[in-house]
């Protein structure tokens, strides 16, 4: 496996809320915008299977992927999406079908193979990329981003709400479930975005009131869709 000798220094918040810094190399032989913090052959399995997970995917559509230590990424989780650099962060931990399997047969997400995770965190981006437009619409009635994200997830937030209380369990997925409910308490801000990205990565859910809410706001001021191929 080649990489290039450009490099890129990224700076993110990892899992644990802690400031890290990366210097990553660029991939050169894969057709995706693929960066690695390594070399090694932790590093190198880890960008083949995401190689293969990618073809699924319209180039287009994907922010860089940069592949990362577990103990910079905070350890543990397989994968997270930087709306400020537009950035999906990928966990060399995973770089075998293995390890991939252990997160899949939880059972607890929507993901059944590394496709979906990679989309899990597209959609991540696709609800970021809508509360960024409407921000930019909007502008004039919010002092900032995350005030405006705030009233832009609101419908939704409150079409959950009003559920019974094993709506997401029964209508998306356990983690969709916890997250909810553990953002309501712990980052009230974000309390739909693991929603959004376990209805996406599911495709369908049993309501179809929740897809079409959002369906509609991932889509929000597009003039034309890009989607998952």
């Amino acid at each position: 496996m080649d990489f290039l000798s450009k490099k890129h220094e990224y700076t993110f918040l990892n899992n644990h809320k802690s400031l890290v810094r990366v210097h990553v190399f660029k991939v050169r032989s894969t057709s995706f915008n693929i960066w690695s913090e390594g070399k090694s052959k932790k590093y190198r399995e880890s960008i083949f299977l995401l190689n293969n997970a990618l073809t699924n995917f319209q180039e287009i559509n994907l922010p860089p992927i940069v592949v990362v230590s577990n103990k910079k990424l905070g350890q543990g989780g397989i994968s997270s999406y930087d709306h400020i650099q537009d950035v999906i962060y990928f966990n060399n931990y995973y770089h075998s079908q293995k390890q991939i399997n252990q997160i899949i047969y939880k059972g607890n997400f929507a993901a059944q193979n590394l496709s979906d995770i990679i989309l899990h965190e597209l959609a991540h981006k696709m609800h970021w990329d809508a509360v960024k437009r409407f921000y930019k619409a909007n502008k004039s009635k919010y002092n900032n981003i995350n005030e405006a994200k705030n009233q832009f997830d609101e419908k939704i937030r409150n079409y959950i709400s009003n559920q019974n209380p094993l709506y997401l369990i029964s209508t998306v997925t356990a983690y969709a479930n916890e997250s909810f409910q553990n953002a309501k308490v712990n980052d009230p801000l974000n309390t739909i975005n693991e929603v959004i990205a376990e209805v996406i990565t599911l495709k369908k859910t049993n309501d179809p009131i929740l897809d079409k809410l959002i369906t509609m706001e991932v889509n929000y001021g597009k003039t034309r869709t890009n989607g998952h191929s």
